[in-house]
C-alpha cells in the first residue's frame, strides 16, 4: 500500500487515532492497526446530536482493536456554538452545518494527548474534500501538520 512509506517516519510503537465512529476514522484506524502500531483512540463529545451513537461505534472500534479510548468533552462547542450538528432544532443550510474551527481544536487536543503518551503520530480519518467545512480540506490538513511540526 502507498501509505507504508510514511510509516517508516513513525519512530514510536503507538499512534493516537481520532475516532468519531464513522467510516473515515474506522478505515484510518484499520490501516494503522494493520501496520502494527498500538492504538490509542480519542473521541470528542462536543454536544453533537449523534454523540451517543458515535460513542457506541467508537467504543466498538476500541474493543475490536483493543485500543484505549479517551473521551474528551468540549464545553465550548456545547454552550457557545449554534449549528445544525449541536442544535436540537433542525438547521439545514451550509452556513450552519459548519462548527467553526472544530478540527483545529480537536486535532490540537489529540496532539497534546499523543505528546502525553509519547506516541509516534496522530491519525485523523478524513475525506479531505468537504467543501462546507474548510478545516476538513487537504489544504487544512497540510497546514495543521506544519503547525504540529513547529509546536512539538
Amino acid at each position: 500500500m502507498g501509505l507504508q512509506k510514511h510509516f517508516t517516519k513513525i519512530k514510536r510503537a503507538s499512534v493516537v487515532c481520532t475516532v468519531s465512529g464513522g467510516l473515515d476514522s474506522a478505515v484510518a484506524a484499520a490501516i494503522i492497526a494493520d501496520a502494527g502500531f498500538a492504538l490509542y483512540f480519542i473521541f470528542f463529545d462536543y454536544g453533537q446530536k449523534t454523540c451517543k451513537k458515535e460513542l457506541r461505534c467508537a467504543t466498538a472500534l476500541a474493543t475490536y482493536y483493543r485500543a484505549t479510548l479517551k473521551v474528551v468533552e468540549i464545553g465550548l462547542f456545547k454552550n457557545a456554538i449554534k449549528c445544525s450538528m449541536t442544535e436540537k432544532r433542525k438547521l439545514t443550510t451550509k452556513y450552519n452545518e459548519y462548527v467553526p474551527n472544530r478540527n483545529t481544536i480537536l486535532e490540537s487536543q489529540a496532539v497534546a494527548y499523543a505528546e502525553y503518551l509519547n506516541a509516534g503520530a496522530v491519525c485523523v480519518g478524513s475525506s479531505g474534500g468537504d467543501i462546507i467545512t474548510p478545516d476538513n480540506s487537504l489544504r487544512f490538513i497540510y497546514a495543521m501538520q506544519s503547525l504540529v511540526n513547529i509546536g512539538t
